[in-house]
């Protein structure tokens, strides 16, 4: 219901998740105010299902760790938790401190090259909490951790593939492959580019010092982050599937725990969810892409690779109009 037949035509010819949306609205009733992902590490933590007793935690782009954050009521709950977080802003991060002291803070920002530093001087490739396998003649270590969540406005999902996708690294015995195993991943979306249509901002140290917040947009420049279907083509490719999509905000889990999150959650939780359904029937965060845009690249039934052409066009004009460099843009199909 509420789906149109251009929608749906699209849906079939480019979505990745085959499940039904509908399942959005009995969560949300079910879980009142309480955020989705604190009702899922719960749901975890019943199910003995976490990393440690009390869950491992990494929050990249953390503010004060309270709030409007994904994370907080889940960290606030489990002081005995193994927690990262990363908040470049020193106010912010010295609130963070205040506000959830059992947290390891990194108050810097964070980018794919010095990542696994921040990483490593929290939990030490020799510690036993990382897991250790052989790949093909390659070892492996890799580190278990319950949600990660990225929210830095930015090259997120060049972050993120960075972290799935692993860092060499050369010790004692050699080389070796350093990378994360999250059961749930928690991400922002960049809501002005409509699927199917996949953006994802790269990385360019550059862009350390570029700021893509505006006012006149009321919140980020549509240039900043990636798009729902990137996230969900790359987190299938990974194993992942869309367990939930709200405002900007896109949750995934991986595929082996979804008939546990489906039976556990009386059939509330499901996965992996039709993304390009979902987009139809969420509100719709979108920042310098005005109503009409955004009807006119989802709901009107153009050519897919006519969208793709508009939204480049558009991404230049605001590149230009806010005098912004060229940036580093992946758009496809």
């Amino acid at each position: 219901a509420g789906i149109s037949l251009a929608v749906r035509a699209r849906s079939q010819e480019f979505a990745i998740g085959t499940k039904s949306c509908d399942t959005i609205e009995g969560l949300r009733g079910t879980i009142g105010d309480e955020n989705t992902v604190t009702y899922v590490v719960d749901l975890l933590q019943e199910g003995q299902k976490l990393v440690t007793v009390q869950g491992r935690f990494i929050n990249i782009g953390a503010y004060d760790g309270l709030v409007e954050d994904p994370l907080a009521d889940s960290l606030r709950k489990r002081p005995k938790a193994a927690a990262l977080a990363a908040e470049m802003n020193p106010k912010l991060c010295r609130k963070h401190r205040k506000n959830l002291p059992h947290v390891t803070l990194w108050c810097d920002m964070v980018k794919p090259d010095t990542v696994w530093t921040m990483i490593e001087s929290w939990i030490p490739p020799t510690s036993p909490a990382w897991e250790e396998t052989n790949n093909g003649g390659l070892d492996v270590k890799e580190l278990p951790v319950d949600v990660v969540k990225i929210d830095i406005d930015s090259y997120d999902c060049a972050l993120l593939e960075e972290l799935m996708h692993g860092s060499f690294r050369e010790g004692a015995g050699g080389h070796y492959l350093l990378r994360l195993k999250p059961s749930i991943v928690v991400m922002e979306t960049n809501d002005s580019i409509p699927p199917p249509i996949q953006m994802s901002l790269r990385y360019h140290r550059s862009l350390s010092t570029l700021n893509l917040e505006s006012d006149f947009c009321d919140g980020n420049l549509p240039l900043a982050g990636c798009s729902l279907s990137y996230q969900v083509s790359i987190m299938a490719k990974l194993g992942f599937g869309l367990i939930m999509y709200t405002t900007g905000n896109a949750i995934f889990a991986k595929n082996s725990l979804l008939p546990y999150l489906r039976m556990a959650s009386e059939g509330q939780i499901e996965g992996p969810l039709n993304e390009i359904e979902c987009y139809g029937i969420a509100l719709i965060g979108a920042q310098c892409a005005g109503p009409r845009q955004i009807r006119r690249w989802y709901h009107e039934g153009l050519p897919a690779w006519q969208v793709l052409e508009e939204i480049t066009d558009h991404l230049k004009v605001i590149e230009r109009d806010f005098d912004l460099p060229a940036l580093p843009i992946l758009l496809t199909l």
